[in-house]
């Protein structure tokens, strides 16, 4: 499985020689200034068809990019590939409530109810 940090240096070296980290406590994973991108890198362990986004994070993106007039982008690797998703030219998932774990990154996994939407992969750009 690709990491983040694999993630980011791959997009860095192919597409986004500028591409920069955020800070630590940004809601987003990392810019370009000059494409004019905040980006979010997700790696994910399974390939699905339709690819989650909460809300939270969603808004969190397109709100930055308004202020900013970045795009948005939330950036997928699955075992099939990566994917990449304009969430500023996108239409807005719907969303629903879904229990997931409270974060996959800490030892707290207990299930809270998150608002959840998919993008689909068709609708992304293959990297």
């Amino acid at each position: 499985m690709i990491t983040e940090d694999q993630m980011f240096n791959y997009i860095k070296k192919r597409y986004v020689p500028d591409l920069e980290r955020s800070e630590e406590f940004d809601s987003w994973d990392c810019r370009s200034t000059q494409s004019r991108m905040v980006i979010e890198l997700k790696a994910r362990r399974n390939h699905y068809h339709e690819l989650l986004i909460e809300k939270s994070k969603y808004e969190s993106l397109t709100l930055t990019a308004l202020r900013t007039t970045f795009t948005a982008w939330y950036i997928n690797a699955t075992p099939e590939g990566i994917w990449a998703f304009n969430l500023t030219k996108l239409t807005k998932p719907k969303w629903t409530d879904r229990p997931l774990p409270r974060s996959t990154d800490f030892t707290d996994t207990s299930p809270r109810i998150k608002q959840v939407g998919f993008l689909r992969v068709a609708d992304g750009i293959q990297m």
